[in-house]
């Protein structure tokens, strides 16, 4: 995949500019929260948006998050199942960097923007993506507790 632009910082949820890095340290504080990574995209004036996002969540206490975008004009992924895996691949990508920082054996959850219930159109996708979460040491999420990829993310990138 070509990416015409791709942020070279994640940004948090108070618009700052931060690296991997600072993510990385802000999960190593919060050692009792849940991670987790989802990405979606959407096409908006022939160019697809990515955002990929990481949410610290700690159960009771609520949580915080950070995001990514990159852009595309590349026209394969006007084709449904291309882009959920090319979604399911930025998704993974962000977390294995993450669990090469953090460096301690830590489940992180990859939330996927596809559904579980076979009527939607992104149902065909599901046991491919689960399957390559899985095999990379991850936690595979789907719609519709996919939060972070079908809210966060969503939201993101539009």
């Amino acid at each position: 995949m070509k990416w015409l632009t791709k942020s070279p910082k994640w940004i948090d949820g108070e618009k700052r500019q931060v690296t991997l890095d600072y993510i990385a340290k802000k999960i190593k504080q919060h050692d009792l929260a849940s991670v987790s990574v989802g990405c979606d995209s959407h096409k908006i004036g022939g160019m697809y948006i990515f955002a990929i996002v990481v949410a610290i969540y700690t159960k009771g206490y609520g949580g915080f998050f950070f995001f990514q975008r990159k852009k595309s004009k590349d026209k394969h992924l006007d084709i449904l199942p291309v882009r959920l895996m090319e979604e399911t691949k930025a998704s993974i990508e962000a977390a294995s960097q993450i669990r090469d920082l953090i460096s301690v054996d830590r489940n992180i959850d990859v939330h996927l923007d596809i559904n579980s219930n076979s009527k939607f159109a992104s149902y065909p996708m599901l046991k491919p993506a689960t399957s390559w979460v899985k095999s990379m040491g991850f936690t595979p999420v789907a719609k519709p507790y996919s939060w972070a990829a079908s809210a966060l993310a969503d939201a993101f990138a539009k």
